[in-house]
């Protein structure tokens, strides 16, 4: 869709059953400027009326709400926002996130930016509490590397593990010249979106102040993983691996070190059963994916990462005892 004059950004929220959820969100967007905001309602089956005065409330003040008509999910209903953006830039949320205080003041400067993503930081809480939740701390930890040490290992880091849509500012332009639009599955719509438009990205940068909290609720619990969930996530692991392995240079692809184990620990985790992980193994194998780390005595990388699922681990006990 042509620009709009006076319209520099474009926030895009796909939404279901969670109004509640929303309209805190909205309550954090400023009305007084002008952004392009966009509602996409993924056929909300719960709470209409709630959905319903949120949305009249919302829609006087100038927020387009709109409904996904086809496949359900995040990433068609993302999709339906893309085709109506107008603004110069895109900024994706989820409806049961919110923007931090002052959030547009601090993104304001990047808007004049020459890069195509901007990157930057974000938070983290559980809901109902002022404490802080685990699930900004690897995103925060590949922003923090890159902005102290801007070399290739932690730019392509950056670039191919923040595999969520939120947090950054992505320039319209980038997407609608690549055709570049979310998977419409019901699990990992994004992980795609967000590695094509790295790719295609000429330039970085990355911010310093916090814009996006993430909570931690009942409604942004991972899905129980049974057989469908798990292939599909699989499946969607599998095209980000093929992909980068076919278009990143062997230097940047080494950076990366991707490898299957991960995967078939979630699968153990989830209690998939031992058909379905062997069935990936071979699908592994199959793509001449490597099940293990070639870089596997970095000591100083796995402590980290020993270091976060250790937090990890520890919050989602005391969450899941809270509920």
């Amino acid at each position: 869709m042509k620009q709009e004059a006076g319209i520099i950004l474009t926030i895009i929220i796909p939404h279901y059953n969670t109004p509640h959820y929303l309209r805190r969100l909205l309550d954090t967007i400023p009305q007084d400027i002008p952004i392009q905001t966009i509602v996409i309602d993924d056929r909300s089956n719960e709470l209409l009326p709630e959905y319903e005065e949120c949305k009249s409330y919302f829609s006087d003040r100038g927020v387009l709400f709109l409904r996904n008509e086809g496949e359900k999910g995040a990433g068609a209903s993302r999709n339906v926002g893309l085709r109506h953006a107008v603004g110069k830039w895109l900024l994706f949320a989820d409806a049961d996130d919110y923007f931090c205080e002052g959030f547009y003041d601090i993104l304001r400067p990047y808007l004049s930016e020459t890069a195509d993503i901007i990157y930057f930081p974000l938070t983290s809480k559980e809901e109902g509490s002022e404490r802080e939740s685990h699930r900004h701390l690897e995103m925060a930890e590949l922003i923090c590397q890159y902005r102290d040490h801007p070399n290739l290992e932690n730019e392509v880091n950056l670039k191919y593990r923040f595999v969520v849509p939120t947090s950054k500012l992505i320039r319209k332009d980038l997407v609608d010249k690549n055709q570049v639009f979310f998977d419409e599955v019901m699990h990992s719509n994004d992980v795609m979106f967000s590695i094509k438009t790295a790719y295609y990205s000429k330039q970085i940068a990355v911010a310093t102040t916090a814009i996006y909290c993430l909570v931690r609720n009942n409604t942004s619990l991972t899905s129980l993983v049974n057989a469908d969930s798990y292939r599909q996530r699989i499946s969607v692991w599998i095209n980000r691996y093929l992909f980068l392995r076919d278009n990143l240079s062997r230097k940047e692809f080494r950076v990366l070190d991707l490898y299957g184990m991960g995967r078939i620990l979630y699968g153990v985790k989830g209690r998939v059963g031992f058909k379905i992980l062997y069935q990936t193994i071979q699908t592994l194998r199959q793509n001449q994916i490597h099940i293990f780390p070639r870089r596997i005595f970095r000591v100083r990388s796995l402590w980290k990462w020993l270091q976060i699922q250790k937090t990890v681990q520890t919050d989602e006990r005391r969450f899941l005892r809270k509920h």
